[in-house]
């Protein structure tokens, strides 16, 4: 990819960048390894900063070390390392990664004085990182190092390079269910990258077919299936993309960085901001109208967005069923407070209730069939509505005809 072009591309934090960092747990500054890596520990994705991404100063190669992770983490490349060198397999995979095109490694090499692996470097053809780490275990040995130094023992491509340290994720199958999703998350973000660009950085020949196989996806030469997706029905994310629109522009929406958790100081991670999500209610009707599946794919699709994790929930039927808001993420006491519930609905005294325990005009989404004994509050722009009818789910601004 030309030089202008991958300036123009990745001018701030890419899609599957901030997919990454989405679905990222912890935060550990170590230097254990050189650049950045990702691991999975107790079911929990840890994100690795090295010395080298700390103290680099450009943030356009920040980005694209984070990209170059993202590519180990979608072409699988930890599992497919299976009994091969460490040290070696990490040096083919990114020569298959940088060989791409998707991935500005002599930016990298600019501004943190280093050498990445390449193809050329190594000495060797373009290949899959299978066939490349044949290629140098062999008698042949390697080409130059990735340092200019020459060639050293087979199996060792010489010095330097952006290389990640011994990072292992654990392989029991809570672990190994997490990296799944993670693999399945971060190839669906770069599959929307390649559709909105056109551009597919080649990776069907170099990363042995499992980034650019066709949509229903069986990864050519690496045996494996693309671990499934689970699609949310279409109203949920219809819901969770205008609550979004409200909240922050649409071209903010992968870039905000919100779970405390997250945040450290150095601002050191592209599109990292500080800044408060939507701190909104879920007004859920207990009356019947809606099922418990509804109500748990509406909470997780909430919970599982950065941006409204920190959001909470009031369930009602002739006003609030319990004292105090809940968490979006606790279903069960969610569950709980709907199973009591079943009388008549009062839609305009639960507004209230729910006003008066916060203290102000609440942002709310209601979850209802919006009939109710004492009518609806007024209409209000901070308010959205998710009808429940016995012809499907609609979502509207305000309700009509009520």
């Amino acid at each position: 990819m030309p030089k202008k072009k991958i300036t123009r591309r990745f001018k701030g934090l890419s899609r599957m960048s901030a997919k990454l960092l989405a679905l990222t747990d912890t935060v550990v500054e170590t230097d254990e390894v050189d650049t950045c890596a990702v691991a999975v520990k107790d079911g929990r994705v840890e994100l690795l900063l090295g010395p080298l991404f700390r103290n680099c100063k450009d943030e356009n190669a920040r980005e694209h070390m984070l990209r170059h992770e993202c590519f180990h983490v979608m072409l699988d490349h930890q599992k497919r390392q299976e009994e091969r060198n460490g040290e070696l397999w990490n040096q083919v995979t990114d020569c298959a990664i940088h060989a791409g095109g998707a991935v500005d490694w002599q930016l990298i090499d600019k501004a943190c004085d280093i050498a990445t692996c390449t193809y050329e470097r190594l000495g060797i053809p373009a290949m899959p990182p299978e066939l490349a780490y044949d290629w140098l275990s062999k008698e042949k040995g390697p080409g130059p190092g990735p340092d200019g130094s020459g060639e050293g023992p087979a199996g060792q491509p010489g010095k330097g390079g952006c290389g990640r340290g011994k990072v292992e994720s654990d392989t029991d199958e809570k672990s190994k269910s997490r990296e799944a999703e993670v693999i399945a998350e971060v190839l669906q973000s770069w599959e929307a990258e390649v559709e909105e660009t056109g551009f597919d950085g080649g990776f069907t020949d170099l990363s042995n077919g499992v980034a650019n196989t066709d949509r229903s996806g069986v990864g050519r030469g690496s045996g494996r299936e693309r671990p499934a997706i689970y699609k949310v029905p279409a109203w949920v994310g219809e819901v969770l993309d205008r609550l979004l629109e409200r909240h922050n522009a649409r071209i903010d929406r992968d870039r905000t960085w919100t779970r405390e958790h997250r945040y450290i100081e150095s601002g050191l991670l592209p599109g990292q901001k500080r800044s408060k999500g939507w701190e909104g209610v879920w007004c859920i009707d207990a009356s019947g109208s809606i099922d418990h599946e509804a109500v748990n794919q509406m909470m997780n699709g909430a919970y599982q967005t950065p941006e409204l994790a920190g959001s909470t929930v009031a369930v009602f039927d002739d006003g609030m069923l319990h004292d105090e808001l809940i968490p979006v993420h606790d279903l069960g006491a969610i569950q709980e407070a709907i199973s009591s519930g079943g009388g008549g609905t009062s839609i305009t005294k639960a507004g209230k209730q729910i006003d008066k325990l916060t203290g102000m005009q609440t942002p709310k989404v209601w979850l209802t069939d919006a009939y109710s004994s004492d009518g609806i509050p007024l209409k209000s722009d901070q308010e959205l509505w998710v009808l429940f009818q016995y012809n499907g789910v609609t979502v509207v601004d305000y309700p009509r005809g009520r």
